[in-house]
């Protein structure tokens, strides 16, 4: 609940809902193929190894061709669903840290400029310069952040 508490209702509803529907949807895609495959096997097993008659061969022909296009198409869907779900799931996780950082920046940008020197002049020397004073602002929100997933510490 927490990773996803920034995201919008209709981000949840649009994006997380068909991103885990389509995660398991990719799940099952693998046990089909394992029983194609088992299929296969069994027309293979049920072959005659002497004496075959042409309508065994015909009929180990059909079956495997079959098992070859349910194969066929179960990648072609096992590619689609895996692209479809990363694409949800990277998209979730851009709304969501878009929404922290307009969060974090309509939050510091609402602070008085003492607030700066307070925060991050503390026990600190005069000479950190700009990239101390950065990387001691980036640690402090990212405690911030851990601490207060709400942000009611700004």
């Amino acid at each position: 609940k927490l990773l996803f508490s920034f995201l919008t209702r209709h981000d949840l509803l649009f994006l997380v809902l068909p991103a885990v529907a389509t995660s398991v949807l990719s799940g099952a895609v693998a046990p089909f193929m394992t029983l194609v495959v088992g299929k296969v096997f069994d027309a293979f097993s049920d072959f005659p190894i002497s004496g075959a008659t042409e309508d065994d061969k015909h009929r180990l022909l059909h079956n495997t061709r079959n098992g070859d296009l349910e194969l066929l198409g179960l990648a072609f869907g096992a590619f689609l669903m895996s692209s479809i779900t990363s694409s949800l799931w990277i998209w979730t996780g851009e709304r969501n840290l878009v929404a922290v950082r307009k969060r974090v920046y309509h939050s510091v940008t609402r602070k008085d400029l003492v607030w700066f020197d307070l925060e991050t002049g503390k026990d600190s020397e005069d000479d950190l310069g700009a990239g101390g004073l950065m990387a001691k602002f980036t640690r402090f929100v990212s405690d911030l952040l851990r601490r207060e997933p709400t942000l009611t510490a700004f």
